[in-house]
């Protein structure tokens, strides 16, 4: 059996890996970010009273 010796460029392999966990790491923390303020905004939203006439009036 022969076998094929690839020669890896190991500092290429590094950079790009550290680039993928830092942007999933940035995604992670933007969407938890992002899940927070929509949950704040959700929870105004139901706190507000609801004015039927004026909705009904601007359809």
């Amino acid at each position: 059996m022969h076998f094929i010796v690839v020669d890896i460029n190991w500092p290429v392999i590094i950079v790009v890996g550290l680039a993928v966990i830092g942007l999933l790491i940035f995604l992670i923390r933007r969407n938890q970010k992002d899940e927070k303020d929509m949950e704040e905004t959700m929870n105004q939203v139901d706190k507000k009273p609801l004015d039927h006439d004026q909705h009904n009036e601007k359809s």
